[in-house]
């Protein structure tokens, strides 16, 4: 249709890998700006379709880009593809919850496609933590659209040749802080509500603040991180795929 984005090729488009902190760089003002977009997309409409939804999509991938103009975040790229994706299967007639799965669908393929592509995230196996964030938003609009029942092929991670315990949850987070050890036991206490395979290590017990690795599979990156703030600035925060993690 003209005037839309076409769903472009693998890599087509994304910033070049540039190291972490080029990455984190205006990562939160991205995510805001992209809420503020789609919010602006909704705000007069009566209903929502899949044009509607492609349309509400394009425009807050449009908002996020603008956060910076003349950077790029890998966040971007995702929210584009996934807009693109979306506005494509529209186009072809597909229902509310075949659009929001395209973009689900192409979101995930761009952010593991990142993550290959960087060298940093490749060799430490885990991927842009900004862009894992806004999937797990778009995740809530698969759920709230198709329910919790629906098949959803491109959240499956299982592997049929691994013997290992895995986790049921998409995310693995790992973090290190430093702080008290009851602020410790209070964020494993809410952790628990948040997902499994929780691990706590302590790596300086003995300084002035003692110093933390923690980690946990869970589909609530953003609250799990919250309720770490409350004890302290975390510090090497890392977002991966929970299949990837061999536990057990």
């Amino acid at each position: 249709t003209e005037g839309r984005p076409t769903e472009g090729q693998p890599g087509e488009g994304r910033p070049q890998p540039s190291g972490s902190s080029a990455h984190q760089a205006d990562a939160g003002a991205r995510l805001v700006a992209w809420w503020h977009g789609f919010a602006e997309a909704c705000r007069n409409l009566d209903f929502i379709g899949p044009v509607q939804l492609g349309i509400a999509l394009e425009l807050a991938a449009e908002y996020a880009s603008e956060v910076k103009p003349g950077t790029a975040h890998c966040v971007e790229s995702t929210m584009q593809r996934a807009a693109a994706a979306a506005l494509a299967e529209a186009d072809k007639g597909g229902d509310l919850a075949a659009t929001i799965l395209a973009a689900a669908d192409a979101g995930l393929d761009d952010m593991e496609e990142f993550a290959q592509a960087d060298p940093q995230l490749s060799e430490a196996g885990v991927v842009d933590a900004t862009t894992a964030s806004w999937l797990v938003l778009l995740e809530s609009f698969v759920s709230r659209i198709c329910g919790e029942d629906e098949t959803q092929p491109a959240y499956e991670f299982e592997d049929p040749d691994a013997e290992e315990e895995r986790s049921e949850h998409l995310f693995h987070l790992r973090l290190e802080i430093a702080a008290p050890q009851a602020e410790i036991h209070t964020i494993e206490r809410g952790w628990r509500a948040l997902g499994d395979f929780i691990e706590v290590v302590a790596v300086d017990p003995a300084a002035n603040v003692p110093q933390w690795r923690l980690s946990l599979c869970t589909d609530h990156v953003g609250p799990a991180i919250e309720m770490v703030l409350r004890a302290g600035r975390p510090h090497t925060v890392e977002v991966g795929l929970a299949a990837k993690v061999p536990h057990g």
